[in-house]
């Protein structure tokens, strides 16, 4: 409640001998007989300074104690037990009244029971001490204690003053001009209007400290006022100081504390303070100097009831622990503003600490801190609670400034009633919350207004408003805007938006908390100047922003529901982390950055929700800076994915990570657009990780068309497919490792024949053993959809296997002979794939016949042969595995002819082999590869050059080196890639010509056993940058044994 300066029913209290004998209680004294009268009762006052004392003996001083007019300074001892009852008269119980100095000591167990005033002291210039123990007073009126002087200082310590009559205070103490100190145990009241302790003075300085007071007599109001606690004026320059633990009030205009100077400091520092009267603040405090308020728990219940009043032109600093006022225009704290004349006076700088703040009436702020010159600074650790209309949290103005913190939680119910109302003319705005939580239509959460300076608001929790027209947050600025949301920072509204920024210089907006999407709203509206986003935390897209150049650097969530509006200017987006697109959305979505003029991205666009079909348009230019684009892709007969939309040129680099939705699996395709820009973009704006990624036997690619500006995502065979162009040539190669096993031994035979001659018809058995391995060079450029690229095709191939045959042979001449045969073999062989861990693996099985005629200098062998192998792929790059299995058919013809003698020979030769083969079909994911049933021919011319000599028991030996040139005329085996309705055929380069060298010795005898080992080595005559090439080393030995 707003009161004068200085208005009481006691303006001034003084008692002088004549004002205190004209009084009624005086008066009727006057008029009793001298008996009743009696005077000194404790002994004569001496005529000089001194003391009287009254014992037990004198109990229970029925006509009171009284000393009028000493001649000198007295003092006046209770001894302890001493008993004062006037109770059924008139009297006073103790009256001390003079111009010279009093001292009262009666501090120990001590009783004063009146039905008139308890005790009266009164002087005009000379100080006063009272001290005693107990009072109690009857009667209307009928104080417990007065003090009073006009210029004298005035102590007073009592332990315990109860009075029950109507305007009967507990403790009364006036001067004009000196110091008062009040130190009082409890004081207790019944009546009405009667205060509990009242310390007036014109200037001088005043001091109490108080117990317990209760006042519990109802009424008051008017000029008359109401049972007051503890009521403190002075003027002039004097200052005021009260310290209480308890006091609870009762009635109209019963204050806690009222404690009021004209330009000296107020000091007023309580415990707890209960009052339940209209208008009967719980504290109150009024100086032009400085007011200064530590309060404890307070509690009004009454209209018109304030928890803290202060007011003090130079200065309000108040602290409490917690408040509640019940009652309508009952604020918990309450700085005024200045009235004109009579009323509170204008606070120059007001600070406001505290704990918990609780009001339920109408108009009822929990804090409403008014600076009148300076600043206004307001901090609540605890919690604000208001529930009546019109009733704010806090409210705080200053034109220098004002900065509000809370701590805790500010709720309000009401109708206009805002959570914080911060604002000031020319100086800063500063306010800083935690949770803040509004309810009623038309009550903005926060709102922060600097009308020159700059505003900022810091959130560290979470901002809601439910009622209609209500937004969550509003800072307003003359200069330049700053809103803080910490990593629990968040806004809700139900009809509002969620940040409302309007500046005439700049806005920021630091974000690490959340920042969402606003149904009947925006969760960010920004007006005036160009406004800066730094986002950490979770930012919606549901933001309008200024006509100037706009920026948004974001390192935290951008989460993209509804088209964010850039406005005007040249706006950027920096994104250093997640722009995320449809999250949550049951359909696909199209958003539009509307008015961005630059996207910078090094962090991630991501549209990947599970759903295809999505699209980002950012119309404005594109600069990656090793950033990511997320996509759905879902494949099938009809392909869709996501898409960017960019209507500026793409720049830099950026990373497209895709996301393959269940179901078809990637096929063969020319291209699914997944960027679409302006022609003159960066060929290289947009790629996979890596360039590529590998689906089974297809590879995907993104390919870039300059013509139209849009980046497709291309699918074209993988390495591993096109490794399966060697498949039909290592199948051949089986063929041809056993076929020379034969060959190498009929070319044993051969060296018998001239060594030991044909001999009779008979049955030989033989039997070889072989191992080798060839490195094919495959470095081959395809291109397919746009794709172009080097793969390495080459292979390592080995062999290791035995042949076993059994043939009829016989001579011819001196060097002549025939032989005709069976024959059959195995092979375990592995193809391992350059650069890469595809392999395939076989087990091979042979059977065939051959034979050979040799006259004279000229042989002719001839081999027909088939071959049935099990084989095994295991392709990891394609994520495939199969077995399968086949067959080799084929024929070799071989002739020569052979010079020389039994010691030395040449022997020129050559051969043609012919080998078809079929393999069956590979398929994955939708991708079958396809073999035809291709054939190989290959020619080989060369010859050998050797030596034979007898080693011993008839047996000779035959050693050579020999050399071929070998031919492949076909080899060209065709592959085909099915998938998706798209078939591609490729070609295999067949091997390019290679040199053979073979390094061998025979040991051959007439009859028993013969033998023969045997190594070669093969390389290309041109290596043609790897693409047909082949090399490789091997060995054979072999026995035969005729019988």
């Amino acid at each position: 409640m707003l009161t004068t300066p200085i208005q009481s029913r006691r303006t001034r209290a003084r008692f002088t001998l004549a004002s205190a004998l004209a009084g009624t209680a005086s008066a009727l004294l006057l008029a009793l007989p001298s008996a009743a009268l009696a005077q000194e009762e404790c002994g004569a006052a001496p005529a000089t300074p001194g003391t009287v004392t009254c014992t037990p003996a004198g109990n229970p001083y029925p006509n009171g104690v009284t000393y009028i007019a000493p001649p000198a300074d007295l003092t006046i001892v209770l001894e302890d037990g001493v008993r004062i009852d006037t109770t059924g008269g008139f009297n006073l119980g103790l009256l001390a009244v003079g111009d010279n100095a009093f001292t009262i000591d009666g501090g120990t167990n001590t009783l004063i029971t009146s039905d008139s005033f308890g005790v009266l002291v009164s002087n005009n210039t000379d100080p006063i001490s009272v001290t005693l123990d107990r009072i109690v007073t009857n009667g209307t009126n009928n104080f417990g204690l007065i003090v009073s002087s006009s210029e004298g200082a005035i102590t007073t310590s009592t332990n315990a003053i109860t009075t029950s009559g109507a305007d009967a205070d507990g403790i009364s103490a006036s001067t004009d001009t000196g110091a008062i100190t009040i130190r009082s145990g409890s004081v207790t009241t019944s009546g009405e209007n009667a205060t509990g302790i009242d310390a007036n003075s014109d200037a001088g300085n005043l001091n109490i400290t108080s117990g317990t007071i209760r006042t519990s007599g109802v009424g008051g109001g008017g000029f008359s006022g109401g049972a007051v606690g503890i009521l403190a004026q002075t003027g002039g320059t004097g200052t005021v100081t009260v310290n209480s633990t308890t006091i609870d009030t009762a009635g109209t205009d019963a204050f806690g504390i009222r404690a009021v100077s004209n330009t000296g400091a107020v000091s007023v520092t309580s415990g707890t303070i209960g009052t339940t009267g209209l208008n009967a603040d719980g504290i109150t405090v009024t100086t032009a100097g400085t007011a200064t308020i530590n309060g404890g728990a307070i509690t009004t219940t009454g209209a018109n009831a304030d928890g803290i009043v202060a007011s003090g032109v130079t200065g309000a600093n108040i602290n409490f622990t917690s408040i509640s006022t019940t009652g309508a225009n009952a604020n918990g704290v309450l700085v005024p503003a200045g009235v004109q004349f009579f009323g509170p006076r204008a606070t120059a700088t007001t600070t406001v600490n505290g704990g918990s703040v609780s009001t339920v009436g109408a108009t009822s702020d929990g804090v409403r801190a008014i600076a009148g010159t300076d600043t206004a600074t307001v901090n609540v650790t605890g919690d604000i609670t208001t529930q009546g209309a019109n009733s704010r949290g806090i409210f705080a103005t200053g034109p220098m400034g004002v900065a509000v913190t809370n701590g805790g939680t500010i709720s309000t119910a009401g109708v206009t009633s805002n959570g914080v109302d911060a604002s000031s003319t020319t100086g800063p705005v500063n306010v800083t919350v935690n949770n803040v939580t509004t309810t009623g239509n038309g009550s903005r959460a926060v709102v922060v207004n600097a009308t020159t300076g700059n505003a900022t608001a810091t959130v560290n929790g979470a901002v809601r408003t439910t009622g209609t027209t209500a937004d969550a947050l509003t800072v307003t600025s003359g200069g330049n805007s700053v809103v803080n949301v910490g990593a629990n920072g968040s806004f809700a509204t139900t009809q509002g938006n969620s940040i409302v920024l309007n500046s005439l210089g700049s806005s920021t907006l630091n974000n690490a908390g959340t920042i969402a999407n606003n149904a009947n709203g925006f969760a960010l509206v920004a007006i005036g100047g160009p406004i800066t986003i730094n986002n950490s935390g979770n930012l919606s897209s549901d933001i309008v922003l200024t006509a100037g150049a706009d920026r948004i650097n974001n390192s935290g969530t951008f989460t993209v529901g509804p088209n964010p509006d850039f406005g005007a200017g040249s706006d950027s987006f920096v994104n250093s982390g997640l722009i995320l697109v449809g999250s949550g959305a049951a359909a696909t979505v199209a958003p539009t950055f509307t008015g961005l003029e630059t996207m910078t991205n090094s962090g991630t666009i991501d549209l990947r929700n599970g759903r295809a079909g999505d699209t980002l348009t950012l119309p404005g230019t594109y600069a990656g800076a090793n950033g990511t684009l997320g996509l759905d892709v879902a494949f099938g007969a009809a392909p869709v994915a996501d898409q960017l939309v960019i209507g500026g040129v793409a720049s830099g680099a950026t990373t497209i990570q895709l996301n393959q939705l269940a179901g078809a699996q990637p096929t063969l395709n020319s291209g699914i657009v997944l960027v679409r820009a302006a022609t003159g973009s960066d060929a290289n704006a947009f790629d996979l990780a890596g360039g590529s990624l590998t689906s089974g036997f297809v590879r995907l690619e993104v390919v870039f068309d300059p013509a139209t500006g849009t980046y497709a995502l291309t699918g074209a065979p993988s390495d591993s497919a096109f490794r399966t162009l060697n498949f039909n040539e290592g199948v051949r190669s089986l063929w041809l490792k056993s076929a020379d096993t034969v060959s190498g031994q009929l070319r044993a035979r051969r060296d018998a024949l001239w060594t030991q001659g044909g001999g009779d018809v008979a049955g030989r058995t033989w039997l070889q053993m072989h191992g080798s391995v060839e490195t094919r060079g495959g470095s081959r450029n395809f291109n397919s959809f746009g794709q172009s690229r080097l793969t390495n095709t080459g292979y390592e191939q080995d062999y290791f296997g035995g042949q076993i045959g059994f043939d009829i042979s016989g001579g011819a001449g001196e060097r002549g002979g025939f032989a005709f045969g069976v024959t059959g073999g195995y092979i375990n062989s592995s193809m391992s794939f350059a650069g890469s861990s595809d392999r395939l693996s076989f087990d091979v099985i042979n059977g065939g016949v051959y034979g050979s005629f040799t006259s004279g200098n000229v042989f002719i062998n001839a081999i027909g042969k088939y071959d049935y192998f099990w084989a095994k792929t295991n392709m990891p790059g394609a994520g495939f595995q199969d077995d399968t299995n086949g067959g080799v058919y084929g024929a070799r013809a071989e002739a020569g002819i052979r010079f020389g003698s039994d010691s030395f020979f040449v022997e020129p030769a050559a051969s043609i082999s012919y080998v078809k083969n079929d393999f069956d079909d590979l398929s994955l994911n939708g991708t079958t590869i396809s073999f035809d049933d291709d054939d190989g021919l290959r020619g080989r011319a060369g010859g050998r050059i050797g030596g034979a000599f007898g080693i011993g028991g008839g047996a000779e030996a035959a050693v050579y080196v020999g050399g071929n040139y070998v031919h492949e005329f076909k080899g060209r085996d065709r592959v085909t890639f099915t998938s998706g309705g798209t078939s591609l055929d490729f070609t295999n380069n067949r091997i390019r010509d290679y040199g053979e060298a073979t390094l061998g010795v025979t040991i051959a005898q007439s009859q028993g056993i013969s033998g023969f080992i045997e190594g070669n080595y093969i390389r290309s005559f041109t290596d043609s940058n790897g693409t047909g090439s082949i090399d490789g080393a091997g060995g054979r030995a072999g026995i035969r044994l005729q019988f």
